[in-house]
């Protein structure tokens, strides 16, 4: 039945992206009762922060799982109903893929001005130098951080919450995830942390532990559907890199290393540009921020099979998921 779950909510939510009400409300919701639990339990210790967190997070989950069973009681149809809706709201696939689309559709135009604006959008900033030498305006590095931004994304709204929907009873793992991932991106930002640095700390350490597993076998389907080899090492670099502390402002944690993972499956070596892509420095030792006319057109023909090659292979990761789940139930 999780099989099927998953499948029934993926598609409602291609047909219908729960971007808006009522998720804006639930959103609202949720935030004013999060927020407000720093004020009221701090007192200075790391357990007020735990007991914070696990009330956040717990509690839903454990409400998800005991509304599921009660439904199960009168009517497995209800029950089943009951957990689509929750993976509906709570995978969010949609979410960041019609973003990367718009990327996407703005390199196969061959308009980088509409690439740049909609990854600046999406990333809510300015757009950032590759490696500190490379501009950010060139198709390949536009897609590059477009990719790197949509696998973590996929890991965030995807995969973390599948995992912990199939590990735990009900729907409680995928409002677990869900739960923790608003909670840390809530108690992290600037007004809370400035008040509460503890409870900032303590989201982040539990989401970090909770991606720990979804990440690596993330990794390990883009493995399977993608290069082996190339995978294996872009792993095992980023986790050279973040032992040695060179991972500078990039991505961290698992997801970071799913990220690396994805990179090296495609065939690609995340941060870098081709040599023979790259623009030549001007006389005074500083690239240029092309508009986009100096490119021809096989740069853009490279960024947009890269960007397609990275949603087919999120996508191809998902059916070895869904595979998988198929696979536990028939045995179960």
């Amino acid at each position: 039945m999780d099989m099927f779950a998953v499948v029934f909510a993926l598609l409602l939510e291609q047909w219908r992206p729960a971007a808006h009400w009522p998720r804006e409300r639930v959103d609202a919701a949720a935030r004013m009762a999060i927020d407000a639990l720093p004020d009221r339990l701090d007192g200075g210790r790391e357990w007020h922060a735990w007991l914070g967190w696990s009330l956040a997070v717990g509690l839903p989950a454990l409400l998800a799982w005991a509304i599921g069973a009660a439904l199960g009681l009168v009517l497995g149809l209800l029950c089943f109903l009951f957990i689509v809706g929750v993976l509906y709201f709570a995978l969010g696939f949609r979410l960041f893929s019609h973003r990367f689309t718009a990327v996407r559709d703005g390199l196969a135009a061959r308009r980088l001005d509409l690439a740049g604006a909609a990854l600046a959008q999406w990333q809510g900033a300015p757009l950032a130098p590759v490696g500190g030498s490379m501009p950010a305006t060139t198709p390949e590095t536009i897609a590059r951080q477009a990719i790197e931004r949509g696998v973590g994304e996929s890991g965030r709204w995807l995969f973390g919450g599948l995992f912990w929907f199939a590990v735990l009873p009900g729907a409680s793992g995928a409002v677990l995830y869900r739960a923790a991932d608003r909670v840390a991106v809530h108690w992290s930002s600037a007004p809370v942390a400035g008040l509460h640095p503890g409870f900032a700390a303590v989201a982040l350490s539990a989401l970090r532990w909770l991606d720990e597993l979804p990440a690596r076998l993330a990794a390990g389907a883009f493995a399977l559907v993608g290069d082996f080899t190339g995978a294996a090492e872009g792993w095992q670099a980023a986790r050279r890199e973040q032992a040695g502390g060179l991972a500078g402002e990039r991505l961290q944690g698992p997801r970071a290393l799913m990220v690396a993972a994805a990179f090296g499956a495609l065939g690609m070596a995340q941060g870098t540009v081709p040599a023979e892509r790259a623009p030549a420095p001007d006389a005074t030792g500083s690239y240029d921020a092309f508009d986009g006319a100096g490119w021809d057109a096989d740069s853009y023909a490279l960024a947009v099979r890269q960007m397609d090659g990275a949603a087919a292979l999120v996508w191809r990761s998902l059916l070895v998921w869904l595979g998988v789940l198929a696979l536990l139930a028939l045995l179960a």
